[in-house]
């Protein structure tokens, strides 16, 4: 094969995009990557058959060649010769798929950039030309190192080749010498360091990814956590036409009604198709989680294997020179990861991602009622559910790719807002951060959805201080804001909004219903806050507690006291953390009433502690960020600290340590005296095995104050708590009441 008939088989695969630069496919690349691996084995089992084959296409076609080929062919010359043509062709094509992945990303990148408002598209198509020289030259080096490695390993040691080949590819070609193959299998292996730092988290162990899959479904493999996620997505969901319609209401703005009426009022439809792509999205995560990738959560996602298979290679080489430990440690990954992909482990997390699914269909649904909405007041026909039906049908399917999973970024956009899952700088940088000084990410475990929530509170909050956009689109006036049409291009392409076609009256219709959404919620923010004082007034409500430890553990382990919930009209309280955004700034409200009207508080000494209190207690136990507290607990020598985080963290090691905590809940009563040791604490969070023996290991707790077991309830209401979204508890007594009011410490007094 020459480099003509190499030119012949890729042609039809380039195309010419709009700057009329030739590109390569999708497919091109398959071939092309297909073609360097095969070419690998033609070098590695050549002989002299194979070398006449070979040699019978000269690389020029003319006469001269195959006379100097056919002379060349005698004894192993002619296996050099054929070596050499194989890997100068390798070369070419090395060349050839990085110049079409350059042009590739730039064209990509240009549409982002497109899509955000980027305008300057000729001195950005001026730009990737001049590039281009610079590219060729570092692509010419790049193919004469990569050929000189070929040549060294058919020389000395040619088992190797398939190997190197396999790595080349997987790394986009940054795998290219020897040493360099060698590194790369250590970090994929052995090297455990990266457990404390990583300097090259592109490269990941895939010992240390097994562990980290199975703790994320262990930590999530509790049946509350779908549960939950369920609650939160349909509050997500309610909130939509909720906070539109409070802002439409504000303004009087009839047609916004309206047009909210018909994309969020089409319930039985979008719960119709809802449920049917759950059931989809549950069946594929079952099977394989990477197929849903592009749909689901980042802090989900299992790691690819398809550097699997070059492990397995190595080890069956190393295997055949009498070295059996890599494939003992291959072996070990393998089952790691077969464990962690098994359905039944993977409860929580599919659930997660089911939940996701359910939401992502019923967004779809209604953005594909506001797009047909566009379309119809465009054309001048009326907005009935009857005459819309069609187009919304026809904007619907268009939303799904070939798989059956939804790609369009508008859709996309408003259920990673309401399933907490927005990609951000922040976020970003702080994925980044856990990479890299990787023993900060038991810490870090969902930065994403941490991330999100904070942005979430904010929405809800009267003020935002960092969200500048999102508050001059809820405060700047109407009018005001209609006249802004760089802002208005900027809201709606951040939300993933194609505005190619939109007509100016079509962006301001969807730009006004996002505004109505935007200070609907800031109104249902601020009436939930005033709402709290009248219910604080009352002792109806709780919030997170106290700033001090020592006085807000002795409310927790002496009395029925618990946090975020309200008293309902039966005596008893009801959590009220499914409520999301509205529940931090609800406990906020609480935790600012609760702190600051301590008896007998000295001026301001403690005004500090208290303030940073309210501050992070609202919203930390929500987002994961809470769990940076243990490790600042521990760096200042906390001795209980260290042995609670190493109990949970090796709890957690261990297949469904999310259920195993429920069944503590459910087949244990009350609260324990728990010594301080790490073998105590995990005994602690696995008491379920007491319950059902009928044994206890551990002393109870009783309230000192009233004798009785302290959280104390039956199985169904035990039950009930450990499976819900809405714990009910039972209030404390008068007498734990009153020492409650006043702070008293019973712990240590009594």
């Amino acid at each position: 094969m020459s480099r003509g008939d190499v030119d012949r088989i890729i042609r039809p695969f380039i195309s010419q995009d709009d700057t009329g630069k030739e590109v390569l496919s999708e497919e091109g690349f398959g071939i092309i990557s297909k073609a360097i691996r095969g070419f690998g084995d033609d070098i590695t089992s050549m002989d002299v058959t194979r070398a006449h084959s070979l040699l019978a296409g000269s690389l020029s076609g003319r006469v001269s060649d195959l006379a100097e080929g056919a002379r060349l062919m005698e004894g192993t010359a002619a296996v050099e010769v054929a070596q050499e043509k194989v890997i100068d062709l390798m070369k070419y094509l090395v060349q050839l798929s990085g110049s079409a992945d350059y042009y590739k990303t730039r064209k990509l990148d240009l549409i982002t950039l497109a899509r955000n408002g980027f305008k300057n598209i000729t001195g950005y198509n001026e730009e990737t030309i001049s590039g281009a020289s610079q590219l060729s030259k570092t692509l010419f080096d790049k193919s004469e190192k990569f050929g000189k490695t070929l040549a060294s390993i058919a020389e000395v040691k040619p088992q190797l080749m398939k190997q190197f080949l396999m790595a080349y590819e997987m790394t986009d070609g940054k795998v290219s010498t020897i040493k360099e193959l060698n590194q790369f299998i250590f970090d994929k292996s052995i090297n455990l360091g990266k457990a404390i730092l990583d300097p090259n988290p592109e490269v990941d162990n895939k010992l240390l990814t097994g562990m980290w899959s199975n703790i994320y479904a262990s930590y999530l493999s509790a049946f509350k956590t779908p549960m939950q996620a369920v609650i939160g997505g349909m509050g997500g969901l309610i909130s939509k036409p909720t906070t539109h319609f409070l802002g439409a209401m504000m303004h009087g703005d009839f047609k916004s009604l309206q047009r909210g009426y018909l994309a969020y009022g089409a319930m039985n439809d979008s719960m119709r198709r809802a449920y049917n792509y759950m059931g989809q999205i549950y069946g594929k995560a079952s099977k394989n989680v990477d197929d849903i990738a592009p749909v689901t959560r980042r802090d989900l996602l299992l790691k690819q294997e398809n550097d699997m298979d070059l492990l397995r290679e190595v080890a069956k080489s190393r295997e055949a020179e009498g070295n059996w430990g890599l494939s003992y440690i291959v072996q070990q990954m393998e089952s790691q990861l077969a464990f962690s992909k098994d359905p039944v482990v993977r409860f929580g997390p599919n659930g997660l991602i089911t939940t996701d699914g359910f939401t992502g269909a019923m967004t779809a649904h209604s953005e594909a009622y506001f797009r047909a909405m566009e379309e119809a007041v465009d054309a001048g026909t009326p907005l009935t559910r009857k005459a819309l039906a069609p187009v919304v049908e026809k904007h619907y399917k268009k939303m799904f790719d070939k798989n059956g999973l939804i790609k369009d970024e508008a859709a996309r956009w408003t259920n990673n807002e309401l399933a907490l899952n927005l990609d951000s700088p922040l976020v970003k940088n702080i994925d980044e951060f856990a990479k890299h000084v990787s023993f900060m990410k038991p810490f870090l475990m969902f930065p994403t959805t941490g991330a999100n929530r904070i942005t979430m509170f904010g929405k809800y909050a009267p003020f935002a201080p960092f969200q500048k956009d999102y508050n001059e689109l809820a405060f700047t006036p109407l009018k005001q804001l209609l006249g802004n049409e760089e802002f208005i291009d900027h809201i709606l392409t951040t939300r993933g909004i194609d505005i190619e076609n939109m007509s100016a009256l079509a962006k301001a219709n969807r730009v006004t219903d996002l505004k109505y959404e935007a200070m609907g919620r800031k109104a249902l923010g601020t009436a939930a806050v005033a709402g709290v004082w009248s219910f604080f007034q009352d002792d109806r409500i709780t919030g997170d507690g106290h700033y001090d430890k020592e006085t807000q553990a002795s409310r927790v382990r002496n009395s029925n006291w618990k946090p975020r919930s309200i008293k309902g009209l039966d005596g008893k309280y009801y959590s009220y953390n499914f409520l999301g955004p509205i529940a931090d700034w609800m406990a906020a409200t609480v935790n600012v009433i609760d702190n600051f009207d301590t008896l007998g508080a000295p001026g301001l000494e403690d005004f500090g502690p208290k303030l940073g209190f309210v501050l992070s207690a609202s919203i930390t136990d929500n987002t994961g960020l809470s769990t940076v507290r243990p490790m600042l607990e521990m760096l200042s020598g906390n001795e209980g600290a260290i042995n609670r985080w190493s109990a949970g963290f090796i709890n957690g090691l261990g297949p469904l340590a999310g259920q195993r905590g429920e069944w503590s809940k459910v087949f244990t009563d009350g609260l324990r005296i728990v010594e301080n040791d790490m073998f105590a604490y995990m005994g602690n969070r696995n008491r379920f095995a007491e319950g059902i023996l009928g044994t206890t290991a551990a002393p109870v707790i009783y309230s000192p104050v009233s004798g009785k077991k302290a959280n104390s309830y039956g199985f169904m209401q035990r039950a009930w708590n450990a499976y819900t979204a809405i714990p009910i508890h039972d209030g404390q007594s008068p007498e734990e009441a009153f020492l409650h009011h006043i702070e008293y410490d019973v712990s240590n007094y009594l």
